[in-house]
């Protein structure tokens, strides 16, 4: 029990205690003896201690249950992105061993096309190089024939672009569908990552082509 409890159950027990202590007739005489002396109504005062008493107790154990739901808020908010962040990391792992063994424009598509809507949370993304031009666009957003540039053209939609960078060298550029608000920074960290291990890929597949 907290201490403005407590105080509060003292203090309705005290007056309650003394109140009771002498005969009920005697507190009145004396009761009147000073309102006629010093002008100070006793009994009316004394009624109302317990009521402020009781009220000051239902604040307080207002502003415990304001208390505890804050907290209570927080902790479900800090959960929730734990749980995104824990997600987030089992999908750059698994994105990253999926690149891993990727040495030609098919297998790359393959993974790309497999794994970046579940790691990204969206089907909606298109990738293209730089190197050679050459374009992948996912969901059903994707247009039939013709090339990303036309197909961007053509769908008015809100995109989130992160360059795809090696050695600061970008080789291409990866297009994730957004809702069309700012991304968290957690969320942008997460897609840059995610943009970091397809650039490495992008490259070695060059690198593989030249061989």
């Amino acid at each position: 029990m907290r201490r403005t409890e407590s105080f509060a159950v003292f203090a309705t027990l005290v007056v309650a205690a003394v109140l009771l202590s002498v005969p009920l007739t005697r507190w009145v005489v004396a009761a009147a003896g000073v309102q006629e002396s010093h002008g100070f109504s006793v009994i009316p005062a004394l009624a109302i201690l317990p009521l402020v008493l009781w009220f000051a107790h239902r604040v307080r154990a207002i502003e415990q249950q304001a208390e505890r739901s804050t907290l209570e808020a927080r902790l479900t908010g800090d959960v929730r992105r734990a749980e995104e962040r824990t997600q987030q990391l089992s999908g750059i792992l698994r994105l990253s061993a999926a690149l891993s063994g990727v040495i030609d424009r098919n297998s790359l598509k393959h993974v790309i096309e497999s794994e970046l809507p579940v790691v990204l949370g969206t089907p909606d993304v298109w990738l293209t190089t730089r190197g050679d031009g050459w374009s992948l666009w996912l969901g059903d957003a994707a247009p039939q024939g013709g090339s990303l540039v036309d197909g961007l053209s053509r769908r008015a939609a809100t995109w989130e672009t992160v360059p795809l960078a090696v050695n600061g060298k970008t080789v291409g550029v990866l297009g994730i569908g957004s809702a069309g608000a700012a991304p968290a920074v957690e969320r942008r960290q997460f897609v840059e990552t995610v943009a970091s291990l397809l650039a490495l890929a992008v490259k070695n597949v060059e690198l593989f082509r030249r061989v």
